[in-house]
């Protein structure tokens, strides 16, 4: 139930993000320079990333892990995808993997902006909260999970998918 409020809270607010950044904008910059795949793919990314993290936190599994890279002392425990649903560790890990994939997909269409010089600003941030937002997650964990150090964690995975947004609708 958690996660379902906040899979449908999101969704509204990326739809009235998503109106109010096409009403400020009448011009089409990103579709003209090629770039509107990349972007729907990276939302569609962003936002299962979230939904794990949303899997996780629902959970409590934020904690399974307590080190970084390994997990518990393994690289890459064994994952229970039989009980993926109720082990703790499958559940962080599959959400560690997702922020890998998150990542390297992210990175490379940055590098396809950068190639655009009107896009550099907007790689530039996106850059800045993907970073900190993987800065935030590792802190997380060495940090034992406070509670205004994860606030922030959500609050910039918010923030990338609404730049995301706000990218594709101009």
């Amino acid at each position: 139930v958690v996660l379902s409020h906040l899979l449908i809270g999101l969704s509204i607010l990326s739809v009235l993000w998503w109106t109010f950044i096409r009403l400020l904008n009448k011009k089409q910059l990103v579709t003209r320079m090629n770039v509107k795949p990349w972007l729907c793919v990276a939302l569609v990314v962003v936002a299962l990333q979230i939904t794990l993290g949303g899997w996780v936190s629902t959970h409590y599994a934020g904690l399974a892990c307590i080190d970084f890279p390994y997990c518990n002392g393994e690289v890459l425990p064994t994952l229970h995808f039989d009980k993926f649903n109720t082990d703790l560790i499958t559940i962080h890990m599959l959400h560690r993997i997702g922020a890998l994939i998150t990542t390297l997909y992210i990175s490379l269409m940055l590098i396809v902006f950068w190639c655009h010089r009107t896009l550099r600003k907007t790689a530039i941030v996106i850059f800045a909260l993907l970073a900190l937002q993987i800065t935030l997650g590792i802190l997380n964990l060495f940090w034992l999970r406070p509670v205004s150090l994860a606030l922030m964690h959500h609050a910039v995975g918010i923030l990338l998918l609404l730049s995301l947004i706000a990218t594709l609708a101009k």
